[in-house]
């Protein structure tokens, strides 16, 4: 069952993914892009466990 709970944590995902990817754009040669891949999911799971409907 799709939650507004749910819906404003897809809404956060996306937000992040898209601000770092407008940011990774801007200098694209200074990232490698599987360090952000990485380091932008594990932003997203150290937040989503502490969240008790993912935990």
């Amino acid at each position: 069952m799709i939650t507004p709970d749910r819906i404003l944590l897809a809404n956060g995902i996306v937000g992040l993914a898209e601000a770092t990817a407008h940011h990774v754009l801007e200098d694209l040669a200074s990232h490698n892009s599987d360090k952000v891949a990485a380091r932008v999911a594990d932003l997203l799971w150290s937040g989503l466990r502490g969240h008790p409907e993912v935990s």
